[in-house]
This record gives structure tokens, C-alpha cells and sequence, in this order.
């Protein structure tokens, strides 16, 4: 019989494989436990486990919420919306100190209200705000540095998938802990922005201003 601690190390080297080779991390881990409980025991005892994890993951409801959160996401970027946030809020700020970086990270606050996904943040903000962020010739630290930064508030502004994925795994009220990312996700926002004014007054290279005055009117 084949020792538990050699399929052990040789499921851990066939993890590393696959992952090298590109193969999608759930599919993997779900593989190499296949194969590994196979070893030990049997084809018949392997196959049922398979079916089992697959049917609980699958029928648990609250893991609806995130394909759902994510497909909010793409809707509010193919609908626009993330486009208009960033200049609704490029002409309330243009006027600070690195504006069009002041901007980027309050719409990215504004899309984490929409979708819980950090990485479709980065994305949407990363095709809307580097180009004209680039056109005004700011620091290309500064303007990637915004939009990596101002991505990671969809972990704290519900519906956050942080949070949802926390409370299944350790059994706390989802609802609570959304509620509870709020006033924390404000507050990072504003000290994001509070940076980001004082890097540009110390450094006035940074970033230029955005030219032309903007009415009241046109805020509202």
C-alpha cells in the first residue's frame, strides 16, 4: 500500500505543477484531492466526495451573492456609470491639488457602493482615469499608485466579498459586518485623498492641474 506521507508530498509537487502549468486554482485543488483520496482508498470512495463538495458549494445560497456582486460591476461600467462618477467628481475636485487623483479615488469609493470586487475596480478606474491622468502628465506612480489604492475600498464599502466570504467562513452576520465597513471605508477614502493632496503640495511635479473653471451648475 502506497504511505499516506508520500501521495502526501506527491500531491503537494503536483499543486506546484499545475499551478505552473496555468490551471485554474479550484479545479486543481479539487483534482489533485480526487486523485489523492483515490490512492488511499478507492475509485468509489473518491467519486461521491467529488460529487458531495461540488453540490455543497454550489447549493450554499449567500456564495450567490458573489457572482452577483461581480456581475453588478460589469453592469455599471458597460452602462456607464463608473465613466460618470469619475467626471462628476473630476469637476467637484479639479481645483485641488492633484485633482484627477482626488477624483479617481472617490469614484473608486462610488463603484465599491456598486460592486464588492476590488479587482473590477482597479480595472474600470484603470481604463477611465490612467488615460486622463497620463494626458495631464501626472507621475506615473502617483496615477497607478491612486487606482491600486482606490480598488482595495470595494474590500470595506458594502457589499464587500471580503466580508461576505468572512462571515460564511466564520459563521458572523453578513449584514453586520457589511454595515460595519462603512464609516472605516469613509474614513480610508478621505485619508487617501488627504495624501494624495499633501504628496502634490509638497511636490508640486507630480501632477498638474486640470485647466478650466467648472460651474456650479455643472457640479450639481
Amino acid at each position: 500500500m502506497i504511505s499516506p506521507i508520500f501521495v502526501g508530498l506527491l500531491g503537494c509537487a503536483l499543486v506546484v505543477l499545475l499551478l505552473i502549468l496555468g490551471m485554474p486554482i479550484a479545479f486543481l485543488m479539487m483534482f489533485v484531492g480526487f486523485l489523492g483520496i483515490w490512492a488511499l482508498t478507492s475509485l468509489d470512495a473518491a467519486l461521491p466526495v467529488v460529487a458531495k463538495t461540488l453540490y455543497e458549494v454550489a447549493a450554499n445560497y449567500p456564495y450567490t451573492i458573489i457572482p452577483l456582486f461581480i456581475l453588478m460591476g460589469g453592469f455599471a461600467t458597460t452602462a456607464g456609470i463608473t465613466g460618470e462618477l469619475y467626471t462628476t467628481f473630476d469637476k467637484w475636485f479639479r481645483r485641488l491639488p492633484g485633482g484627477l487623483g482626488v477624483a479617481t479615488i472617490a469614484a473608486c469609493a462610488g463603484f465599491a457602493a456598486v460592486s464588492g470586487s476590488s479587482v473590477a475596480a482597479a480595472a474600470a478606474m484603470g481604463n477611465i482615469a490612467l488615460p486622463e491622468m497620463r494626458k495631464f502628465n501626472y507621475n506615473p506612480r502617483l496615477a497607478t499608485g491612486v487606482i491600486a489604492a482606490g480598488g482595495t475600498l470595494s474590500f470595506l464599502i458594502p457589499p464587500s466579498l471580503g466580508f461576505v466570504v468572512y462571515g460564511m467562513l466564520t459563521e458572523q452576520s453578513i449584514g453586520k459586518l457589511l454595515i460595519s465597513g462603512i464609516v472605516p471605508g469613509i474614513l480610508l477614502s478621505l485619508a487617501y485623498i488627504f495624501i494624495v493632496i499633501v504628496q502634490v503640495k509638497i511636490n508640486p511635479s507630480l501632477a498638474t492641474q486640470t485647466p478650466g473653471k467648472v460651474t456650479f451648475k455643472e457640479k450639481i
